[in-house]
């Protein structure tokens, strides 16, 4: 199809590992139980750090009275000496994420013991050195549950002592008072709206839009996708539409992406049996299993199986085997769907996004400089050091999607030789040829050196101007 697309041009300069050049926050969570006993970090190098603007130390849980429950997470002094070293090496502010569901609305039902966690989490920033404190009380709101259902007095007190008590106080790191952030859902609005100049960053946790209770309807649907069929499913536009809705500021407004993968796997009574893609009607229940990235990449994924959904801006694979029982739809974010909803932040002017977890990610088999590339992506979108947005040009070419082996054709202006380029996110050069269109057409294929999925850039460029244009390519063994 033709389409109006964005010219960039491309500046390489040297990568700076302290990502200073960043306006987005990329927050990524690092969860106590995947330290070792020493506290050491296992693992997150200075290239990981050097892709993040904060850290979120997934720790403490609540007790019944309002304390900490460091039991939970495995959360020991050693391992909060050891992130909050492995951080400030870094020059990475680090803030401890504070953790507890519904039961949280009773911990903190009373005055007494609202002060007594704020006096435990103060403690902990204060001896140990945490920049800021992320609250992660889920659900903040709920239709479902009572005290919540269309207010939620309980997280507004809260949230607003511990407002108060980090207010009086200095972190030399951030050069203010230490950061106030929550986790939340997008229905939680109204309570936000409240305390939205007490919170630095209100993150919707974009994620987790399918799993083993929900049923929609007898169909298959993806764990995260951007937007839906126009047939009002979760997405993530519906849920920072719902934000917005509520007068929240897009630069306070993040969204999450996991590093989980999600089978749908048997049922019956699909076109291919079993369920193998998204929206697609069973008659017989498949099973849902929750998977990490790093589980699904190492012992199920194949190239013959990926798919690309281009609605939904979400990977998936397709697996159509004989026996329909043995049919499997995995959703995922790889790459592809990270660099879309960094992308997603930029357009809608939104302040950022967190990465839940980042060890469900990694993948040991790659190189150190970059063995969570989900993480790659999205700071290259995020924050780039080399891709400067210039100004709107009308080129015809099509499609902005290729698999492996498909051509991609421009349309010129002109009939004179023209120089292709095709770089990826790194600057890697995978096709560099000069040619002559035909009747002001080039059909090419571009992808014949390409070895991995991923977004790239044509350049194109002759004796009177030099442009460049964003696509994908999915590479099929």
């Amino acid at each position: 199809m033709n389409m109006k697309i964005l010219v960039i041009a491309l500046v390489f300069l040297t990568q700076l590992l302290n990502g200073q050049n960043c306006s987005k926050w990329v927050l990524g969570y690092l969860p106590t139980y995947h330290q070792s006993y020493n506290g050491d970090v296992n693992g997150l190098n200075e290239y990981d750090f050097s892709r993040l603007t904060h850290i979120g130390h997934h720790g403490p849980y609540l007790n019944a009275d309002g304390s900490l429950d460091y039991n939970a997470n495995g959360m020991t002094p050693e391992k909060i000496v050891g992130a909050v070293q492995a951080c400030h090496t870094n020059n990475k502010p680090i803030l401890l994420s504070v953790v507890s569901w519904v039961s949280y609305m009773d911990a903190l039902s009373t005055q007494e013991n609202r002060t007594r966690c704020v006096n435990e989490l103060l403690y902990l920033l204060d001896t140990y050195g945490y920049d800021g404190i992320d609250v992660d009380l889920e659900p903040v709101m709920s239709p479902y549950i009572a005290g919540m259902q269309t207010d939620n007095p309980t997280y507004y007190a809260f949230v607003s002592q511990l407002y108060d008590s980090l207010s009086v106080r200095y972190n030399s790191l951030l050069g203010r008072q230490p950061l106030l952030t929550c986790a939340t859902n997008s229905y939680g609005a109204p309570v936000l709206k409240q305390l939205e100049n007490k919170l630095d960053m209100m993150n919707i946790m974009t994620y987790d839009m399918t799993n083993g209770w929900t049923d929609y309807n007898n169909f298959t649907w993806h764990d995260a996708p951007i937007h839906d069929y126009g047939n009002n499913l979760p997405c993530v536009q519906s849920m920072v539409n719902e934000m917005l809705q509520h007068g929240i500021a897009s630069e306070k407004i993040g969204i999450g992406v996991s590093f989980d993968a999600f089978r749908w796997k048997g049922g019956s009574g699909t076109p291919t049996g079993g369920v193998t893609a998204p929206m697609q009607y069973y008659t017989t229940t498949p099973s849902w299993t929750r998977f990490s990235y790093q589980e699904m990449m190492d012992n199920v994924y194949d190239a013959n199986f990926y798919r690309w959904d281009n609605v939904a801006k979400m990977s998936y694979l397709s697996i159509d085997r004989a026996n329909d029982a043995d049919d499997e739809f995995w959703s995922y974010n790889d790459e592809i769907s990270c660099s879309e909803k960094s992308q997603f932040v930029l357009n809608n002017n939104l302040g950022g996004l967190i990465l839940w977890e980042l060890y469900l990610g990694m993948r040991n088999n790659l190189p150190s400089t970059n063995h969570i590339p989900q993480l790659t992506a999205t700071y290259n979108v995020l924050c780039p050091t080399y891709i400067k947005q210039e100004q709107i040009e009308n080129i015809n070419i099509s499609p902005n999607v290729l698999s492996k082996g498909q051509s991609i054709n421009i349309r010129l202006n002109q009939n004179e030789k023209v120089k292709i380029k095709l770089f990826d996110i790194m600057g890697n050069i995978w096709f560099n040829e000069e040619l002559m269109p035909e009747y002001e057409i080039l059909s090419i294929d571009i992808t014949k050196n390409v070895n991995a999925s991923g977004m790239y850039f044509i350049q194109i460029e002759n004796n009177t101007f030099k442009k460049n244009e964003k696509i994908i390519i999915l590479w099929n063994k």
